[in-house]
């Protein structure tokens, strides 16, 4: 990432998320873009957040940024989500009012009210 969308970057963090959020977001959505099974796993969890933590701590730094940062930041995502939405499929017992992201699944793996 270029220094000025680092700089934007370190600001949302310090006044919307946590330090290191972005880069943790950004690490663990690339480790499960390539197994798409861990999504599942986290959906098991105690806090059902799970997968959705790790989009919804991007999807907030994307609306707090500004202009070219967040162009900048969703060219890195962009990529990811189109490889995460090759590998599942829509869920159909998730809500329609949920974000794309949590209305996924790996494919094969049985629905939440399955």
């Amino acid at each position: 990432m270029p220094r000025w969308v680092l700089l934007d970057v370190h600001r949302v963090e310090a006044t919307v998320l946590h330090p290191g959020d972005v880069a943790w977001a950004l690490r663990r959505l690339r480790h499960h873009v390539h197994n798409p099974w861990r999504l599942e796993v986290h959906r098991l969890d105690d806090c059902p957040c799970g997968e959705n933590l790790i989009r919804w701590t991007l999807q907030s730094a994307l609306r707090a940024l500004p202009g070219r940062s967040r162009a900048a930041l969703r060219a890195i995502i962009k990529p990811l989500d189109a490889e995460l939405r090759r590998r599942t499929v829509l869920d159909y017992s998730a809500p329609p009012d949920w974000p794309w992201w949590q209305q996924r699944r790996p494919r094969g793996a049985r629905g939440h009210g399955a």
